[in-house]
């Protein structure tokens, strides 16, 4: 596990930052792979809050795996740690611009939990990522507070991997206006 807390992203006043993850199954019979991320601030346990912008490389356990992830994992992590912020700048500025359609008799909260279900969460999951990206953003009105939002209501759930995996789906949501 790894952050970068000396190199800030700055966007639109809000600080973010760089880091990532190696992991392995328990038993080695799954995957392995490391997971990169941006990052609001990381607790002196580890936990990671905020995250977003989250993407994986895997690597199946097989017996070419270790030279596989030695060769490709390394260059993943370079790539990562030397490329521009400028891309993730825009598609955060893009998210922040980014408004969910919506009925005339239907309220921005309505909408985007419509927009959150119709993109595989719950509707608890969705009510639950609206109401905390109020609770967090001040307001749910673009695709950048609700992916704030499900990110901040996945500290609620309490098995490491549902989370992870939750804050995972809240990144791709990011592809909308990723270019």
């Amino acid at each position: 596990f790894e952050v970068d807390p000396e190199h800030p992203i700055e966007v639109n006043g809000e600080t973010l930052f760089r880091g990532f993850m190696v992991w392995n199954s328990e038993v080695g019979a799954a995957t392995f792979g490391i997971t990169a991320f941006l990052y609001r601030y990381v607790c002196d346990n580890r936990i990671v809050w905020g995250a977003t912008e989250v993407q994986e490389l895997r690597i199946r356990h097989t017996g070419g795996a270790p030279e596989r992830f030695g060769y490709e994992g390394a260059q993943y992590l370079e790539r990562y740690a030397n490329e521009s912020t400028e891309q993730i700048v825009t598609a955060i500025k893009a998210a922040d611009e980014y408004e969910v359609d919506r009925r005339k008799d239907e309220t921005s909260e309505q909408a985007w939990q419509g927009f959150l279900q119709r993109n595989g969460f719950t509707g608890n999951q969705a009510k639950n990522a609206v109401n905390s990206a109020i609770a967090e953003e001040g307001e749910a009105r673009s695709l950048w507070d609700i992916v704030n939002g499900v990110t901040a209501s996945a500290r609620a759930v309490t098995h490491t991997d549902e989370r992870v995996e939750l804050e995972t789906r809240a990144g791709r949501l990011m592809e909308r206006v990723a270019k």
